[in-house]
């Protein structure tokens, strides 16, 4: 038996059937020494091996040569070192159902199958021992006497070729060492293909292998095949390069900086500025925050990555006042965004004109229609405005007549009055403004509204008295039937009348050289107030002052004795001095009130605070028939009221 180098090694000895050959070959790398003429059975370690560790050692047991095409059976006896080799079992091959026998240091093989015969005229592995190492030193293995092989017609005779097989140390590292793994060394026969791979650390990329600074091979996972020395083979990696974009949000919100390529670890900075009108907000990464700062600095991972810069448009005050007080009204103020399109009017009140819009005290625009667009920054502008003056211009129809006064330049609405004082011998007609009559007292009071001219009219002085004790006789919701008292030779009358506080100079209904003392006006609208004039017609150079106005209501004629809904309860009634209102419902709160007379005048109104019950006092009104009227919460209710002597 030869001792073989401390490295993967076989020893094979040669047998004749039954009989020990004492001569011993050595033979080259992966392929025995056998002679050609005479059947063999061979074991090479690490001929047919696998790639695994140094310390698994898988042994085929290959047949070949004449006379072995129909192998039904075989015996092994071998023999192995137990104190470097412990035995592990075998893999099939050609064949299974092999009979294992071992005792310490020896292995006994047996199998036969007649039925299913085995041919191998060329090699075929019967089968694969497993060995574990445990031991350094030489490895040896034996074919023992005894060992035989059989086929159908018996016994064969077999040479047993022992041979050896020189294994060499497959070294792999990486470079960088923190760059990857290095995979696939160990110890090797020459002119084995051995699997390489090469796995980059995050970050890094796989360049090449190399053997003494010479390329191998350009791929991370490769073949390599074992020369028959021992070899040192280095995984080459690189940092790899990752691309940092960066995006605003939205685009125009303003601009980014910092984009570009960066190696796995090193430090990036990224900056964002907000354009005019826009507040920087956050860095996102895939939808999340990840920065609040507008530079955000970090280590750059081992991926690409998509930054975005969040803007937000700012909006921005637009408030707006006037001045004076009262003198008009703005519109337009608001938040705008920066450079949207802002539009303010000043509107002035009656009475009033535009002047000007200020901003800190200056003139911005003589427009009361402004149209700017939004700067980046709140704005407060105030619309000015003046009161407009008026002219009141007085003059009289005749200078011998009479005077006038109160006339001038007025600011718009002061209330004022002109006189117009007739000379002896002259009386007082109207004032008249375009030849129509707008007053008929001397002492005409008014509020300047616009320029005006107005002419007192003087008369020679003639005597004609005004009508006296104007009454209601009848009253309905539609109808009103008036009469007065004038000296018995004045037999024409005119009349003007018209809704309360109408414009006697402009307004009302005038009926002229009326032939009665009294007149039925018809067609009235009912709940309403009017006022009613007359003067005496003497002739037509001559007639009188106007007498009135009397006032008169269609408010609540025609009402029945009660009316709305059971809400409230007077009593007494009939009564003298005092009623008493209660509400059956209970109610309080504020209690709105009006007694009204038989011709259809409001006698007494007040408001008072009412709950449940009140006392009201009539001493004051003289007997006769009225109508009380209340309003509260959204109820109404009245009644007729008799008030004795």
């Amino acid at each position: 038996m030869l001792r073989l180098p401390e490295k993967r090694l076989a020893l094979i000895l040669l047998f004749a059937f039954g009989i020990l050959i004492t001569s011993v070959s050595k033979l080259s790398a992966q392929k025995a020494y056998f002679n050609e003429s005479v059947p063999t059975v061979k074991n090479i370690i690490g001929d047919e091996a696998s790639n695994s560790a140094v310390n698994f050692i898988t042994v085929p047991i290959t047949m070949a040569g004449p006379g072995l095409g129909a192998v039904t059976s075989f015996n092994f006896f071998l023999e192995f070192d137990a104190s470097k080799l412990t035995f592990e079992g075998y893999l099939p091959g050609a064949v299974n159902n092999v009979a294992v026998n071992t005792q310490g240091n020896f292995i006994t093989l047996n199998w036969q199958n007649p039925a299913a015969p085995v041919n191998c005229i060329n090699p075929v592995t019967m089968l694969n021992l497993q060995f574990n190492r445990i031991g350094n030193g030489d490895v040896a293995l034996t074919f023992l006497p005894g060992s035989s092989v059989g086929n159908l017609q018996g016994l064969l005779a077999v040479t047993y070729v022992n041979g050896i097989v020189q294994t060499y140390q497959l070294t792999v590292s990486a470079n960088p060492a923190q760059g990857g793994m290095a995979n696939g060394g160990g110890e090797y026969v020459s002119g084995q293909s051995v699997n390489l791979q090469a796995t980059p650390s995050e970050g890094y990329e796989f360049v090449s292998w190399t053997n003494n600074g010479q390329v191998v091979s350009s791929n991370a996972s490769f073949s390599y095949t074992m020369p028959a020395t021992n070899v040192s083979l280095i995984a080459n990696f690189q940092l790899k390069n990752f691309q940092v974009t960066t995006n605003s949000l939205p685009s125009s919100g303003g601009t980014t900086s910092g984009g570009g390529f960066y190696t796995f670890g090193q430090n990036v900075s990224v900056s964002a500025i907000a354009s005019t009108g826009y507040t920087f907000l956050n860095w996102t990464l895939n939808g999340q925050i990840v920065s609040t700062a507008s530079t955000y600095s970090f280590t750059m991972p081992a991926s690409d990555l998509s930054l975005w810069a969040n803007f937000q448009q700012n909006e921005y005050a637009l408030t707006l006042d006037f001045e004076p007080p009262l003198s008009g009204s703005v519109s337009g103020a608001g938040n705008y965004f920066y450079n949207a399109s802002v539009n303010v009017v000043a509107s002035p009140s009656t009475g009033y004109h535009f002047l000007h819009w200020l901003q800190n005290g200056n003139i911005v625009s003589i427009s009361a229609a402004y149209s700017f667009l939004m700067p980046a920054n709140a704005l407060h502008l105030t619309a000015v405005f003046e009161i407009n003056q008026y002219t009141i211009e007085l003059q009289a129809n005749n200078p011998e007549g009479g005077n006038v006064s109160g006339g001038g330049e007025f600011p718009y609405n002061t209330q004022i009055s002109v006189n117009a004082l007739p000379n002896e011998g002259f009386a007082f007609i109207a004032w008249t403004e375009n030849g129509l009559p707008v007053s008929f007292s001397h002492n005409y009071a008014f509020s300047v509204v616009s320029n005006r001219i107005l002419t007192a009219v003087f008369e020679v002085e003639m005597i004609c008295q005004k009508p006296v004790n104007i009454i209601v006789t009848a009253l309905g919701e539609s109808f009103a039937t008036l009469s007065w008292i004038s000296p018995s030779e004045v037999l024409k009358w005119d009349i003007l009348w018209g809704s309360a506080g109408f414009d006697t100079a402009q307004g009302g209904a005038f009926v002229p050289h009326w032939m009665e003392n009294t007149i039925t006006l018809e067609d009235l609208n009912p709940q309403t107030s009017y006022d009613f004039y007359v003067r005496a017609y003497c002739n037509d150079a001559l007639m009188s002052e106007w007498a009135g106005p009397v006032q008169f209501s269609t408010h609540y004629v025609s009402l029945a004795e009660k009316s709305g809904a059971s809400t409230f309860w007077i009593y007494p009634n009939p009564l003298r001095e005092y009623f008493t209102l209660e509400s059956l419902d209970k109610l309080h709160g504020l209690l709105t009130y009006e007694i009204i007379n038989s011709t259809g005048r409001v006698v007494e109104k007040s408001n008072l605070i009412f709950s449940k019950k009140t006392v009201i006092d009539t001493r004051h009104l003289p007997a006769g028939i009225y109508f009380f009227r209340g309003i509260m919460n959204n109820h109404v209710f009245s009644e007729k009221l008799i008030l004795q002597d």
